[in-house]
Parts: C-alpha cells; sequence; structure tokens
C-alpha cells in the first residue's frame, strides 16, 4: 500500500470521479459554464486595501 490513509484514498477516488462525470457532462453539452466569478484563495485573502 502507499503512504496514502483511507480518508485520502477515499477523497482521491471521489476527486476523480467527479472529475471525471464533469468531463462527461461538459463533452456531452449537458453542463452549462456560466461565468463564475472565480478568484484562488490567495487573492480572497489579501485584504490589505492599499
Amino acid at each position: 500500500m502507499g503512504g496514502m490513509n483511507l480518508y485520502e484514498e477515499i477523497y482521491q477516488e471521489k476527486m476523480e470521479m467527479l472529475l471525471h462525470s464533469l468531463a462527461e457532462r461538459n463533452l456531452s453539452g449537458k453542463q452549462e459554464w456560466v461565468k463564475l466569478q472565480y478568484y484562488p484563495i490567495g487573492f480572497v485573502q489579501d485584504d490589505d486595501s492599499d
């Protein structure tokens, strides 16, 4: 077994399943991508207004 514990393995599997189903939906045209206002967490936490 690798160095991953059970929780990490389950998380990994869920993420792979999620990505896979998203990709499938995207390719089949079922997933509609709204223009999301996505900011990486680094930007969001930087709250210093100079």
